[in-house]
């Protein structure tokens, strides 16, 4: 809107194009969007509350869409005073909807929405694409409904990560969206346990549920394991690994991307000066969160049949296939879980609760038993390691495999197109991963062409054949590089991590190391 109304709009007005007086007089009067719904609060609140419409899902994810670029809106992303509510200024957006008496109803939905079932795996299902077409019939929406759902989830998390950085004041839309008490300071705020009667179930406990499902309850909890023999033909599903096995499997076999998302929104809040305090001592004392989780390291890619696939090979000869997006969700979910635990080693350490650093120290640096569930099947294998090692060396080698995507490009040397530079397409992504973006590649190989049309080397039919060839060359080469640079940078940012646990157990806690452990660690 801000092309329209700050560019297009002045423009028209200072051209030659007649205009009706009376349409010139209203288009002068045109507001950004946000900024009517800034004398129309109701409104903002009747948006959150259709995230729970069950009747069309699309509308709901729009509803969460929305809301999003509300919160970033620079109308509501400000502080004023509401003095019925807080002694303090807050968020213009979070006082809006809590003078509403709808509160409770838009915090329900969030809860609904998180913690709605998707049986069907981001890894063999594909991801919802809006449709343009108004004609598309009830059957197929229905077959694509689990899709939707899980971009709707996708999208609450995003708006949720978004708003719990370091950089963003709070308390705002996402800390009320996640049930803490907007009106307390942070050292009085409590978080309840869910298990309590009273407890009203949150959007922070659907999150931490999801990432308990990824930690076996105990040793009779059935693990789910790999095949040993690489899958034929690209066709290895995660169903094979499920026959037999329980319908509660953990989120990063079947959602990897949204529990990364979760790993991720757990790290923030751990460092957000508003909710670290609360939040590490919530996960410390109520759910063993870094213990347990720490002990489920390192995490093992699920196979994948749907995505942009490949295979990740490993030192021993084993190959999972499984997609680029698999591999990098996988990987940053240890990232982040890595970097939760050395916040939390670092705090127990300078503290004075020995205890639980001396545990955590023990899970990085204990060599599993052979038969352990928690040793990764990779590990297992025969040519694999033939003795258990410490759990921070096996998270390290975890690290080591090669990407061997399933698109091949073929070796093609260009000639129409070799003077373009393709570096000019590089954006990067919300992961800070610098990718070549395809809506400038298009827009770069279309002017190419017309200039190549204007200059008459597409006037035959031998002509035009050799720019589909190029363009379908360049297309391919580029989806591959930017497969590899996601893969790559996902990788880098585990190491780091990996990198930084390690040099607080070394810095800080070497002295609740074992005697006997000390000399293989270093």
């Amino acid at each position: 809107q801000a092309a329209f109304l700050e560019v297009a709009l002045p423009a028209l007005s200072e051209s030659s194009v007649h205009v009706p007086q009376d349409k010139v007089g209203r288009l002068k009067a045109l507001t950004p969007i946000d900024q009517a719904f800034l004398y129309n609060s109701e409104v903002v609140v009747q948006i959150a509350l259709l995230v729970a419409c069950e009747d069309d899902n699309e509308i709901a994810l729009c509803a969460v869409q929305i809301l999003a670029l509300v919160a970033a809106s620079p109308f509501f992303d400000v502080q004023q005073k509401f003095p019925e509510q807080s002694r303090t200024k807050m968020n213009r957006l979070v006082g809006l909807l809590q003078a509403s008496p709808e509160t409770l109803r838009i915090q329900e939905a969030f809860v609904f929405r998180l913690s709605e079932d998707v049986p069907e795996s981001e890894l063999e299902a594909p991801e919802w694409q809006p449709s343009l077409d108004d004609t598309v019939n009830a059957e197929e929406k229905a077959t694509n409904a689990d899709g939707l759902r899980r971009a709707i989830r996708a999208a609450i998390l995003d708006l949720l990560l978004i708003n719990t950085r370091t950089d963003k004041t709070a308390p705002n839309v996402a800390h009320l969206l996640l049930g803490f008490d907007i009106q307390a300071r942070s050292d009085e705020m409590q978080i309840d346990d869910p298990e309590a009667a009273d407890t009203v179930r949150t959007s922070l406990h659907v999150v931490l549920d999801v990432l308990a499902q990824n930690v076996a309850e105990d040793e009779s909890e059935v693990q789910v394991r790999l095949p040993a023999a690489p899958c034929p033909s690209w066709k290895c599903t995660l169903a094979d690994l499920l026959v037999g096995l329980p319908p509660q499997v953990s989120a990063l076999m079947r959602h990897p991307t949204l529990a990364a998302q979760c790993y991720r929104l757990v790290r923030q809040l751990c460092i957000h000066p508003f909710t670290s305090a609360v939040v590490s001592r919530y996960l410390r004392n109520r759910e063993q969160f870094f213990l347990r989780q720490t002990l489920a390291l390192p995490f093992s890619v699920p196979p994948a049949s749907q995505g942009a696939l490949g295979a990740a090979q490993y030192g021993d000869g084993r190959q999972v296939v499984t997609s680029s997006a698999a591999v990098c969700a996988i990987l940053r979910s240890e990232a982040e879980l890595l970097e939760s635990a050395a916040l939390e080693l670092s705090v127990l350490a300078t503290g004075s609760d020995v205890r639980r650093a001396s545990e955590l120290v023990t899970a990085l640096l204990e060599t599993p038993n052979a038969m352990d569930n928690d040793v990764p099947t990779f590990l297992e294998q025969n040519g694999g390691l033939e003795q258990g090692l410490p759990r921070m060396l096996e998270i390290f080698h975890s690290f080591d495999f090669a990407w061997h995507d399933s698109i091949t490009p073929a070796e093609y040397r260009l000639s129409l197109f070799a003077e373009l530079r393709f570096d000019s397409c590089l954006r990067r992504d919300p992961n800070g991963c610098e990718m070549y973006d395809f809506g400038a590649l298009l827009a770069l190989l279309g002017a190419a062409r017309r200039e190549l049309q204007n200059r008459g080397l597409l006037s035959t039919a031998q002509q035009q054949e050799e720019v589909k060839r190029e363009t379908r060359a360049i297309v391919e080469t580029l989806v591959v590089e930017n497969h590899r640079r996601e893969i790559q940078h996902a990788r880098y940012h585990a190491l780091k991590s990996w990198r930084n646990l390690l040099d607080i157990v070394l810095a800080k806690a070497f002295d609740l190391v074992p005697v006997e452990t000390r000399h293989s660690l270093i």
